[in-house]
């Protein structure tokens, strides 16, 4: 089987642990268009795994945030960037989401823990001030072979963390057309792709 058909294609640019849980909070704030005010209460429900190597609390710096839980759920319910070209680390000093992630109540019920690792399961529920409550699950991170990218969103990660590499949107569109051609076997690297290519490893790696 080709290896592309079992690696997981990562959508976050944080331990890869908690991308479950970042897809359901993504798509929980985006379903209700839910303000930061309204939010009550918070509890995260994922894999004992998640909260041992992404259990910092109150991370200092922009490393520290990428393996705190707390944090990177905070700050996408507070409307911040956690994309690849988005998250710089300064959220980590914005007082509002560092008191957000400190109400977020973490838990690792068993059931989830059993099914770790061949699932990634992640719940999140929501409470707001007026009574409601919100909650989104997952049992597999988006990207994963389980649950992979529709092609557009994919188009545009790939945009978005090749252009920090490879400014041309037409080289980046010419790339995309390849890719395209791939799987069908029409695609082929001749010498006048290589210059195209030739930028984007060291992005990726940064990315990474």
């Amino acid at each position: 089987m080709p290896q592309i058909l079992t690696t997981t294609i990562k959508g976050w640019p944080v331990c890869g642990q908690m991308h479950s849980l970042l897809d359901a909070t993504q798509d929980l704030v985006r379903a209700a268009q839910l303000r930061v005010e309204e939010i009550g209460s918070v509890r995260v429900e994922a894999p004992q795994a998640l909260l041992d190597i992404a259990g910092i609390l109150h991370p200092a710096n922009a490393t520290e945030a990428k393996f705190s839980t707390a944090f990177c759920v905070a700050l996408l319910l507070s409307g911040g960037d956690l994309s690849f070209t988005g998250f710089d680390g300064q959220a980590v000093n914005d007082a509002a989401v560092q008191a957000l992630a400190g109400r977020i109540e973490l838990l690792a019920p068993p059931e989830f823990s059993a099914r770790y690792p061949k699932e990634r399961p992640a719940r999140i529920t929501l409470c707001t001030r007026d009574g409601r409550v919100l909650v989104e699950e997952r049992s597999f991170r988006r990207g994963d072979p389980e649950a992979p990218w529709e092609w557009e969103p994919l188009v545009e990660r790939f945009h978005g963390i090749a252009g920090m590499a490879q400014p041309d949107a037409r080289a980046r569109e010419a790339i995309i057309a390849w890719c395209r051609g791939f799987g069908t076997g029409e695609a082929g690297l001749d010498s006048r792709m290589e210059p195209v290519f030739q930028p984007l490893p060291a992005a990726l790696e940064r990315a990474a």
